[in-house]
């Protein structure tokens, strides 16, 4: 079965360079990025593979701690260019490099491996990149699973291709009490830290940012964080009401000329004043559309109620960052893949929505209710994973 992984990894290939060909840039991006995969300069040092920019965004609380107990350089690998290109505009000073992994074939995991060296590695939230692993395990360098989310399909692919990845790791942290439960099912010890997404919000949160909106009228502010289309949909059918309560913030998940036109083509029926971020000191507005990357998870802050999109299309997006600031969040009907969402339902700190009608009725809720206290208590409980984290890699270096 080991062979039709590697003719998945090489179709996978074949399908992006053909997408590069018809001038899709992420697919360019994607393969233009891979020619410098073996250029980086640090050996032995320790090496986080992130699929893209939320999963870095969660581990950097790790890196000096880690640096610390390792005396090691960091090195960061990215799968996605989402991840990569903000990397490239947002350096950490305390990630010494930083690269695209190379496509999942046993000649680049040989190459890699053979070139970096590296002392650890740690695989975060996602992605069993099964020739990787399998290399970095023949060669018995420590890796380490953190915040784990085990799908069903993680472990029936993982058993279905032969490479047994899952019990190749010294240990696996696990994100929550499913992902824990399907890995003890298969006889796969693991550990149950949470997740390390409530320790970088909370980190964002104490972080110094001042804006000031200028709305045209004083009232509630609204967020629609990392919205797609079809949350825009939804918002449209009850506009004209949403518009008389809340002050309006739009983040479109996607950053680029074609979605925020299509905001603003969805809004131009409704006479109101439209201005994008990087303009808004230039005249009031009704709605303030996010047109780069980086200032939403601050922007909450400002927020009454947060909107996170993703739930009427392929799944939830970060809904972490919002409830930080002990803000209700109201998310779509594709939330059950998350465990987050979950929890937060449970807690009264999300409120799920299935269309237009429940949106106004859930908007209507919050705006006469205070949900602050329980939605602290319950960001309360979710905080410290990162710690535990670190405290059982010391305790493991140590040790040897």
């Amino acid at each position: 079965m080991k062979l039709l992984y590697d003719i998945s990894i090489s179709l996978y290939s074949a399908g992006v360079r053909l997408a590069a060909l018809t001038g899709n840039k992420k697919a360019k991006d994607w393969i233009d990025g891979r020619k410098n995969s073996f250029q980086t300069s640090h050996q032995g040092a320790i090496w986080f593979h992130c699929a893209s920019l939320g999963e870095y965004e969660q581990i950097t609380p790790l890196f000096e701690p880690l640096k610390k107990i390792y005396d090691k350089p960091v090195i960061v690998s990215f799968f996605s260019p989402s991840g990569f290109q903000y990397f490239q505009k947002h350096q950490n000073p305390l990630v010494d490099d930083f690269f695209y992994l190379p496509l999942d074939t046993e000649a680049n995991a040989n190459r890699l491996i053979y070139h970096l060296k590296p002392t650890v590695f740690f695989l975060v939230k996602y992605e069993l990149w099964h020739r990787l692993i399998s290399k970095l395990h023949d060669e018995k360098v420590p890796c380490y699973f953190l915040s784990a989310r085990i799908k069903n399909s993680t472990i029936k692919n993982d058993l279905f291709f032969g490479f047994n990845s899952l019990n190749k790791f010294r240990q696996v942290f696990t994100n929550d009490h499913t992902s824990q439960q399907r890995l003890l099912n298969q006889n796969i010890n693991n550990i149950l830290i949470g997740d390390t997404r409530y320790d970088k919000a909370l980190i964002n949160q104490k972080e110094s940012f001042d804006y000031s909106f200028n709305f045209k009228k004083d009232l509630p502010i609204l967020i629609l964080g990392s919205c797609w289309s079809d949350d825009l949909e939804i918002f449209e059918k009850e506009l004209n009401w949403i518009l008389n309560h809340f002050n309006l913030v739009i983040a479109p998940h996607e950053i680029n000329p074609a979605k925020i036109n299509e905001i603003n083509n969805t809004l131009s029926s409704f006479k109101v004043k439209i201005e994008k971020y990087s303009q808004s000191e230039k005249s009031s507005y009704d709605v303030l559309i996010i047109d780069s990357i980086g200032q939403l998870k601050y922007l909450y802050r400002y927020a009454h109620v947060a909107y996170i999109g993703g739930g009427f299309k392929t799944g939830l997006h970060n809904i972490i960052e919002a409830l930080i600031y002990k803000i209700p969040v109201i998310i779509g009907p594709k939330h059950h893949q998350f465990p987050e969402a979950i929890d937060a339902i449970e807690s009264n700190a999300a409120f799920p929505i299935a269309n237009s009608n429940e949106l106004k009725l859930t908007l209507e809720r919050l705006l006469n209710s205070d949900y602050s206290e329980s939605i602290e208590i319950f960001v309360a409980s979710q905080l410290g994973a990162s710690q535990k984290l670190i405290d059982y890699i010391k305790k493991e270096v140590t040790n040897q």
